[in-house]
């Protein structure tokens, strides 16, 4: 579970920054962690020039298993509920390869059905989702 998301952004002109965000508790879901690089993007980036790169990676881990501090305003069943559906996406992908599920979301944009998290991705030059 991770406590910070970082995003690392570099120009056409190859002129790069990074911004990070501590987010109010530690997470592992993935929806949480593209809605927090999502508004660093729209925060910090105007998206005048053309993007290179775009990166989004997470820092400050700790284990599942250690116990963390649950916040008196988020349903605690809905983060359950959430984390044993990624748990149950990522199984299924580990089993039958990563293009057997997808979000709905995924299917609008065949750039996006087509993403290879392996591989090379430079068919994903539209951020209009991004502002």
């Amino acid at each position: 579970m991770a406590k910070e998301v970082l995003v690392y952004f570099r120009d056409s002109q190859l002129k790069s920054f990074t911004r990070q965000v501590q987010l109010n508790d530690y997470t592992n879901l993935s929806s949480v962690i593209l809605k927090s690089a999502k508004q660093l993007c729209r925060k910090n980036y105007r998206f005048q020039k053309p993007l290179r790169t775009l990166g989004i990676r997470v820092r400050k881990f700790i284990e599942q298993s250690e116990h963390v501090q649950l916040s008196l305003f988020e349903n605690v069943d809905e983060i359950k509920q959430q984390e044993k559906l990624e748990t149950t996406i990522d199984d299924i992908r580990s089993r039958y390869g990563h293009k057997s599920i997808k979000k709905l979301s995924m299917l609008v944009d065949q750039d996006l059905s087509d993403y290879n998290p392996v591989g090379e991705n430079d068919n994903l030059t539209d951020v209009e989702d991004f502002k």
